[in-house]
């Protein structure tokens, strides 16, 4: 991207980056910038994106979900159980949280204006919601990212152009692995931490420019050792997940273009693969892939093999998915209002049916958006408001 097109998308970039990294829950411009005839592949017509799929179902048919194949678990209940929703406050300013399933625990991201406790770790105990361990970090930690293997743990330093990673059995905490400048965007930070399934000392940095706020390519590392082959799409997108192995999407939600990438990895690093516009749309969204399909925080669902779309939940904002994979949970506005309360709404995954609606205290600060939204248990999620930690506990009614 030139000069001159950077500085004109400059002041709306800086918007969307802030909103995609306070995880802003409000509603999104989903509905007002759909297109009628639905997701078209980019260099394709409208046809092209409705080929029937390699199986021979049509291209919207959906992928019915069974937990069976996920998890040793019993089906989906085709009536959930109705809950009720009890919150407890931990005062614990955060910029992410992550779930250790292995030893149970969550992992928060604490900045310097947290005072003593700040550039550092803390470790959360969900169960007693007690603060039981903290590991400074240094420099301004905001992205984590925690292999599948619940081995190893990345932290983004925003400060420092870094990301550290941190051996969760042995606590050791390795020297900082520096982002090499941009030599047109300058120096660059991470925005999006993942990691490789299967590889837990192989993840993707998504960079963003310190001097622009602008998306500055996505690295593959190995160790400490970056892959050659960047991906530096000028539009790019700060939103990003890997499939499965080998396998990372992408959306730009920066630019009404809301383009959609699939994205190939090689011993090289990164390769376009397919570019789709409006599969999902809406400015500072983000996505999530579980079990062949991709999920964003607009509501909609896609099919990850065809890019077709699954279909949409009725609800806008930060996205998680039960332990047993049949129960998909958003934190969302209950009106379109900016100060509107925020709810906790619950959908069956494989019929997008509602489940309930359960509303969180008018208390909340929800202004500056909800982030860092996790399940930690079958009846437990987490996530961050304004400058407290909060933890939910789901019971039956």
């Amino acid at each position: 991207m030139g000069p001159s097109a950077r500085f004109r998308r400059n002041g709306m970039t800086r918007i969307i980056q802030a909103l995609f990294i306070a995880g802003c829950s409000g509603p999104s411009s989903e509905t007002a910038n759909s297109p009628a005839d639905g997701p078209v592949a980019a260099d394709a017509s409208p046809g092209d994106a409705q080929q029937p799929q390699p199986d021979g179902r049509p291209p919207d048919a959906r992928l019915r979900f069974d937990a069976r194949t996920y998890v040793d678990a019993p089906p989906p209940d085709p009536d959930p159980a109705p809950m009720t929703l009890a919150l407890r406050t931990i005062e614990l300013a955060s910029n992410d949280l992550v779930y250790d399933a292995l030893r149970g625990v969550l992992y928060a991201s604490v900045p310097s204006s947290a005072g003593s406790s700040g550039n550092s770790i803390a470790t959360i105990d969900p169960r007693s919601g007690l603060v039981v361990d903290s590991l400074m970090v240094g420099g301004e930690p905001r992205p984590l990212a925690i292999s599948d293997d619940f081995s190893t743990l990345y932290v983004g330093l925003n400060s420092n152009n870094s990301v550290r990673r941190l051996d969760l059995a042995t606590r050791n905490l390795e020297e900082p692995i520096t982002f090499t400048p941009d030599p047109i965007e300058g120096a660059t930070f991470a925005v999006k931490l993942a990691v490789m399934p299967g590889t837990p000392h192989t993840f993707v940095a998504v960079l963003s420019s310190q001097a622009f706020f602008d998306f500055a390519g996505a690295v593959i590392y190995d160790e400490r050792q970056p892959r050659p082959l960047k991906w530096g799409d000028p539009t790019g997108g700060f939103a990003i997940t890997f499939g499965e192995p080998g396998m990372l999407y992408a959306y730009d939600g920066q630019d009404t273009s809301f383009q959609f990438f699939e994205l190939f990895v090689d011993p090289d690093g990164i390769r376009v693969g397919r570019t789709i516009s409006n599969l999902f749309t809406g400015f500072g969204v983000s996505i999530t892939f579980d079990h062949g399909q991709i999920f964003s925080s607009s509501g909609r669902v896609a099919i990850a093999d065809s890019l077709a779309l699954a279909g949409t939940y009725g609800a806008k904002g930060p996205v998680a998915i039960d332990p047993t994979g049949t129960i998909v949970s958003f934190l969302a506005a209950t009106t379109l209002s900016a100060s509107s309360p925020i709810a906790l709404k619950r959908f069956q995954r494989d019929t997008f049916l509602p489940i309930d609606q359960l509303n969180l205290p008018t208390d909340v600060d929800a202004s500056m958006g909800i982030r860092g939204l996790v399940q930690w248990s079958g009846d437990g999620l987490a996530f961050i408001a304004g400058s407290r930690t909060y933890l939910i506990d789901l019971k039956p009614r």
